[in-house]
């Protein structure tokens, strides 16, 4: 896959995007790790953005927390993904709010599962 030169945060998000929702990315293992290391310089390259723009955040927004619920992601990546979070979400209780809607996006799914078994079984 080639991206084009990152001249703003959309086309960022778009190539993130792309990359991630590659199929071909985790077919064994050697690919796994490649993908890993392009996610990784690509999700370095977003912090080190200037994240002025207003439409530019909210789109990176969605496309980590899309990331960090549908992806097989490592740890490091993990960690460099909630370090841009926090940087976007500057106000305390605002990053709070925003843990909690991602986890509860993250087990949303999960939840609703259990909650069917629960009231079939009950």
């Amino acid at each position: 896959m080639r991206c084009p030169v990152f001249a703003d945060t959309p086309t960022l998000c778009n190539c993130i995007r792309q990359l991630a929702y590659d199929p071909l990315m985790t077919t064994d293992k050697l690919q796994k790790m490649y993908f890993q290391s392009m996610i990784q310089v690509l999700l370095e390259i977003v912090a080190s953005y200037d994240l002025g723009d207003e439409v530019g955040r909210e789109n990176l927004k969605k496309v980590l927390a899309e990331m960090l619920a549908c992806g097989d992601l490592g740890e490091g990546n993990v960690k460099t993904i909630m370090a841009i979070f926090e940087r976007l979400v500057g106000d305390v209780e605002e990053w709070f709010r925003f843990c909690v809607d991602l986890i509860n996006a993250i087990l949303g799914p999960s939840r609703a599962v259990v909650a069917d078994v629960a009231t079939v079984g009950g």
